[in-house]
């Protein structure tokens, strides 16, 4: 198979597939697309693109929409942060295909987005489009799955419809004529699951039995032939499976014991059973005997284990499988790197993105396009955070010279420190200690500054610059100073972003670069020493992967890991082994699979695929962290550095580099404690940041640095003489300070409202709170005291009558609860005044014991660590018959508990006589998932949460396995 998406084009559309070799069968294809399919996955990850479902039933996606893949109505070249799926409020499941994608709607419809290549979307037609439209005819799904070129979904009826390329038999109907709109599977009638390959496609049926049809050509049907089939065959010694996925050529499923099994296309050892032979039938995947589910990409596949880590094996040309010190290919599962918390996944052609528990998501492997979110087109071989969709993720944050900036989750900028070129970007030459908003920018995905300008990416590839420009670098045709941001002239289609001293650069779509500004040392690439207010083309730069500047020089990384620099050499920061300056980019010597590249003053510096860091250039203050103060005509190896995810090379003598496990090291110069080891000692080696954890971006200015933590704050540490680390003050700070007035906490989560999910910190989904600026837990109006639910409503229980405002007084302010005590004196810490009677329903503390339960047990309402013990909240009797006992209802929910829904699926947990509860995470189907995910929380208390308690009795044991397990078989599925 070749290791490259080839281009193709067809009479509808634009359409990359992958070009198949050696295949079994003889007959004349098109070449197959890539597989890419899930089927009730929070995730969807396509070829150049991902896909997550938010909380609020939503959805947003990241990486290449050029036919229309993001959904959000635009063909933009990428995005490096999610954007909003149009007109989709209340979908359940998201499945990405290869330039397209498709979701489950709460009343049981689908729609479908992007290419349309034989009528993959499901909409009679073959009409790319750029937002979503009904799939035809389906009503009542239960799951979708899609690949490159055609889809199938799963009914409630337990059948199976599939529509689009039928060339092989995939749709399943017994014919081998494609279909624009949905086809029953032919003998397919009790189905529970349903996923779909490159030319194939496969189910799980209710006795634990899988089926599969179409392409047959490496055994991926697993009927022990090569012989494709248009109606199912069954699956050989599969008789317990709860979960199954496609990969490209190949299939795997996850039995109720949690042991894998693939079958198929092997030459990459994606099979997981330590051979690289392809197999007819299934074969065991080693090691894996705690699965919760199996994804399968292109050439490679991943299983997510019920302890929240996850194993992969196959090709790892990308970085696909999550490990630094896996080799080029694997044929047994290796452990994704420090991966924990996860509780699904679904894989790309080259690239796999798991969901954590915390709400936020982690991708790894092939970078191109922005399909990882992190804002970089590079390959990561460790999970890297996706931007936006963290707990309180945002970002890039970025140290000039003397001030900083930050790229809000709205696509604000706001920057903070030195503004006498108006570098803040605020209409002003005003220094500010804390952070301003840069004028008329609402859109941006990235932010980078040189010593006395800025730049921001915006969502369209177009970019806009501010601040000093007397050598042009802001690129809009003039030499003219601008306090408030600019557009540069005659850019197309830009990818990344870069600035140093006086000079900026772009990274193109088509692997190009272009920079402007000045070019005394030829930092414009161009072959000239002329500087230029508009963008001109760098010589020789074809498939560039990223970019940077320093001061004076400017280097990219190219996709097969080698590194190109240009410009001032005096230093050796070119690191080719001269010292003389080139304004054409030459090639840095021994760079070979680097991964991120980075400019400063006098030096640069790079992380490799194996974590590892390689710096060259000026030393005199140990900047190169190879214990030494020699200067390094070529790269030499950090010292002590592993694990690197990101590094920046100061504009300064100081270099930091952002860690995997969420911490930092830097090193170099010290005199204003830019190190943050709390001290003011220069260092050769690395130290780590004293009290920064989980960060997740670092950037190192002339004599400060600034790191982005994954709740959403930031935080600074240098020299503060312009008030660059944002803290309201010009005192300078050899630990991290955090940068002030960023952004409004309601709920003093320390997750900034923007981008917090719960703002009022009342247990409820924004998108779900019918009053998310003030804390109402039971969901109640002031007017019917019914809680409040997303549709499909509940006339009985149901209050559907939403405020109009959020101010104090309305319905959402003057007693959400009913309980006789005003939400003001509740919030001034009154909420005990008399409340023992009725228990308050509100959480002030986020504890999941409610107000009124911790003030009649004497424990604080306002404090998280201060709770009462489960067994002191009552009997574990049920007085009312509402299947929650007695001492759940009074602890967590109130007196009025049968209306409750513990894992927010939106179906009552009392409603199900036991079962519903004992799907816990939401699919409404009890399987090993909701086993392992119920293991993880009694071994773990970390994960304790009150819907895995299935049984209500106030604890996490075995009584609750059992009733699970009680539950799984035969079917799986609830009732009703």
């Amino acid at each position: 198979m070749t290791r490259r998406w080839m281009v193709a084009t067809f009479a509808v559309a634009v359409l990359l597939v992958l070009t198949v070799t050696n295949r079994r069968d003889t007959a004349a294809a098109p070449d197959d697309p890539p597989p890419l399919a899930a089927a009730t996955s929070p995730l969807a990850a396509g070829e150049l693109h991902t896909c997550a479902l938010r909380p609020n039933g939503t959805i947003g996606c990241w990486g290449s929409g050029f036919v229309g893949q993001l959904g959000d109505g635009t063909t933009v070249q990428y995005s490096n942060d999610p954007v909003t799926v149009s007109g989709i409020t209340n979908a359940v499941a998201v499945a990405g295909g290869q330039y397209h994608n498709c979701a489950v709607l709460a009343d049981g419809t689908a729609r479908c987005w992007g290419a349309n290549v034989y009528g993959v979307l499901g909409d009679g037609t073959q009409i790319d489009r750029i937002t979503p439209v009904p799939v035809s005819g389906l009503t009542a799904v239960k799951a979708i799955a899609t690949s490159g070129t055609h889809s199938c979904a799963l009914l409630a009826s337990g059948t199976v419809r599939c529509w689009g390329w039928n060339f092989y038999g995939q749709l399943g109907n017994g014919t081998v004529a494609t279909s624009f709109t949905p086809v029953a599977v032919t003998g397919v009638t009790n189905a529970v699951a349903v996923t779909v390959g490159g030319g194939h496609s496969c189910a799980v049926l209710a006795d634990g039995t899988a089926r599969c049809w179409g392409y047959n050509g490496y055994g991926q049907l697993g009927d022990s032939s090569f012989f494709n089939s248009v109606t199912p065959v069954a699956v050989l010694t599969v008789t317990n499976a709860v979960a199954i996925d496609a990969g490209l050529d190949h299939t795997c499923a996850v039995l109720e014991d949690g042991v894998g099994r693939c079958w198929g296309n092997n030459n990459f050892g994606q099979l997981g059973n330590g051979a690289t032979t392809d197999s007819t039938v299934p074969v065991t995947v080693s090691g894996v005997s705690t699965a919760v589910s199996i994804v399968g990409g292109a050439e490679h596949s991943c299983a997510m284990l019920s302890d929240g880590g996850a194993r992969c094996w196959g090709n790892n040309f990308y970085g696909s499988l999550g490990n630094p010190a896996a080799s080029t290919q694997s044929s047994v599962p290796v452990e994704v790197f420090r991966l924990a918390g996860g509780i699904s996944l679904d894989a790309g052609g080259d690239h796999t993105c798991v969901l954590i528990v915390d709400g936020g998501v982690r991708c790894w492997g092939a970078g191109a396009s922005g399909r990882l979110g992190n804002g970089i087109h590079a390959d990561s071989p460790v999970p890297v955070t996706v931007r936006s969709l963290a707990a309180g993720s945002r970002g890039p944050v970025v140290a000039g010279g003397s001030h900083s900036c930050l790229v809000f989750a709205d696509g604000v900028v706001r920057c903070w420190g030195l503004n006498t070129g108006g570098q803040l970007g605020n209409g002003t030459v005003t220094t500010s200690p804390v952070p301003v908003t840069v004028s008329g920018i609402t859109s941006a995905t990235t932010v980078v500054s040189g010593a006395d300008h800025t730049c921001a990416l915006l969502v369209g590839g177009t970019v806009r610059c501010w601040g000093r420009n007397p050598y042009g670098q802001l690129g809009d045709g003039t030499t003219t100073d601008r306090t408030t941001p600019v557009e540069v002239a005659g850019l197309p289609n830009v990818l990344g972003l870069a600035a140093g001293g006086d000079v900026t650069c772009a990274l193109l779509a088509d692997g190009g670069a272009r920079c402007w500004g000045r070019n005394n040392f030829g930092q414009l690439g161009n072959g000239a020493l002329t500087n230029s207010a508009v963008p001109v083309t760098v010589s020789g730069i074809a498939n560039a992967s990223m970019i940077d500047a320093g001061a004076q020089h400017v280097c990219a990384v190219l996709i097969d890991g080698t590194g190109r620099c240009w410009g001032y050499n005096g230093a050796a920061q070119l690191g080719n082994g001269t010292v003389t300056s080139s304004s054409t980019p030459v090639t840095v010597s021994g760079l070979t699979n680097a991964i991120i590249i980075s400019g400063g003053d006098l030096h640069t510096c790079a992380v490799l695929a194996d974590g590892g860091g390689r710096c060259w250039g000026a030393n005199s203050f140990g900047q190169l962290g190879n214990n030494s103060a020699f200067p390094a005509l070529t790269p030499v190896v950090v010292i002590g550095l592993s694990n690197a995810v990101a590094v920046s090379a100061g504009s300064g003598p100081s270099s930091c580099a952002l860690v995997a496990d969420g911490t930092a090291r830097c090193w170099g110069a010290n005199g204003s404690g830019q190190l943050g080891n709390g001290s003011t000692t220069t260092s050769f080696l690395p130290v780590t940041v004293t009290g920064l954890a989980n960060a997740v971006d670092v950037a190192a200015g002339t004599s400060h640095a600034c790191a982005l933590l994954a709740d959403g704050t930031t935080r600074c540490w240098g020299a503060n003489s312009t008030g660059q680390l944002g803290n309201g003050g010009f005192t300078n700070s050899s630990t991290s300070v955090a940068v002030t007035s960023l952004c409004t906490d309601l709920d003093g989560d320390a997750v900034c409202d923007d981008l917090d999910t719960d703002a009022d910190g009342d247990t409820f989904q924004n998108g779900l709170d019918n009053c998310p600026r003030s804390s109402n837990s039971g969901q109640e109006n002031n007017d019917r005291n019914f809680i409040d639910h997303s549709p499909p409503y509940n006339a009985s229980v149901d209050d559907k009558t939403l405020p109009n405002s959020d101010v104090p007084g309305d319905a959402c302010d003057l007693d959400d609860d009913n309980d006789g005590i005003s939400d003001v004196d509740e919030a001034s810490g009154a909420a005990c005044s008399g409340a023992t009677s009725s228990p308050l329903l509100r959480d002030t503390d986020a504890d999941r014991f409610i107000d009124g339960a911790e003030c009649a047990l004497g424990t604080n309402p306002a404090s998280n660590a201060s709770k009462p013990l489960v067994t002191a909240c009552g009997p574990a009797g049920d007085a009312d018959g509402d299947k929650l006992t007695d001492r759940i209802e009074f602890c967590f929910y109130g007196t009025d508990a049968d209306n409750v829904d513990t894992d927010f699926d939106r179906y009552y947990d009392g409603a199900k006589d036991g079962c519903e509860a004992a799907s816990f995470n939401g699919d409404r189907i009890v399987n090993v998932a909701d086993m392992g995910m119920l293991a993880t929380a009694i071994s773990n208390s970390a994960f304790r949460v009150v819907s895995v308690d299935v049984n209500k009795d106030g604890a996490w044991n075995p009584a609750d396995q059992g009733l699970v397990a009680s539950f799984i078989s035969p079917s799986g599925q609830c009732p009703g």
